[in-house]
């Protein structure tokens, strides 16, 4: 069975759901070619999606091809950003000089190391000089370094798969965007190895919903308080942004003021593991984000109330 899936000319926020949708249809094919000819623009979660997905096929030895590369507009910023390199593609010649990325993005990576030294060289592309006290980019290197930290700990100690991280940030918006995906065993398996109720009868939806719920872990304390997803998504939205997550057939995405909203199913099985993807400003961040982090532990109840129970999976 084959089948080829066109890339929509952008895969950004709006197009993301179709590019996931494509994807779940896919199934067990055999045969797959992903075709590049009217790609103009992609953000950093199509790219980890993509990388991610890809790369889940390869090790399963379904046969997976990018085809039209030489047609693709934005051929080069692919090649910049590490996609066809990390997807095996081998014979296309790199017709530029690479710059430094600093201040510009975050190129395609495996998250195969340390996730606290990950995240500090992640920050340093996006805000270099902020891990120096008082330097004016100091509030963005803290919440790179934030957010990034605890979601790559999520693929490494929950996830159990290969995963990937990429970022970008754009002055024309003021954004920065930061997405990671990985093909291990999901959100819902998770709450299902933690032999707790959760996860048995509950869609997949529902099981991002409680990850989002804080004190809900599948390590307990003390390596993890449960967390992590909570205070991100609620920081996030207080930087002027929102979150994206995705795993199995659900989606759910955490909005500007920190309501939620759910998307319809994926087709089919969904996706393997989890993509999580979210935006913020750079402003806001460098404005304040210890404030903005403190005032979402406050809003989530996790400073005036440090007794409440964990609900450990473990």
């Amino acid at each position: 069975m084959s089948i080829q899936i066109t890339l929509s000319n952008r895969v950004d926020s709006n197009a993301l759901l179709k590019l996931l949708n494509n994807l779940s249809e896919v199934g067990d094919a055999t045969h797959v070619k992903i075709d590049f000819k009217n790609l103009l623009k992609i953000t950093p979660a199509g790219l980890v999606l993509l990388a991610s997905w890809v790369n889940n096929r390869i090790s399963n030895s379904l046969s997976t091809k990018l085809i039209n590369l030489d047609k693709c507009h934005i051929k080069g910023y692919l090649q910049r950003m590490n996609l066809l390199s990390v997807c095996e593609v081998s014979g296309i010649e790199e017709n530029f000089q690479r710059h430094d990325p600093r201040k510009r993005f975050v190129p395609l990576r495996e998250i195969d190391c340390n996730t606290d030294e990950l995240a500090a060289e992640v920050a340093d592309l996006i805000a270099p000089g902020g891990d120096e006290y008082d330097h004016q980019n100091m509030g963005l290197w803290d919440a790179a370094q934030y957010v990034v930290t605890e979601l790559t700990n999520n693929v490494q100690q929950h996830g159990r798969g290969r995963g990937f991280i990429a970022a970008q940030t754009t002055q024309g918006d003021g954004m920065v965007r930061i997405a990671v995906c990985d093909d291990g065993i999901g959100i819902r398996q998770s709450l299902l190895d933690g032999r707790l109720d959760m996860g048995n009868t509950d869609s997949d939806t529902d099981c991002i919903l409680k990850a989002l719920s804080p004190r809900v872990s599948s390590k307990g304390q003390p390596s993890n308080e449960g967390v992590g997803l909570t205070l991100t998504s609620q920081t996030v939205s207080l930087m002027g942004g929102q979150m994206l997550i995705c795993s199995g057939n659900g989606v759910v995405i955490t909005q500007l003021n920190g309501q939620t909203e759910i998307p319809e199913d994926l087709p089919m099985e969904g996706i393997q593991g989890a993509l999580v993807t979210l935006v913020f400003k750079q402003s806001k961040a460098n404005d304040g984000f210890n404030e903005c982090l403190h005032r979402a532990k406050v809003m989530k109840d996790l400073l005036q109330n440090t007794n409440k129970p964990v609900i450990s999976f473990t």
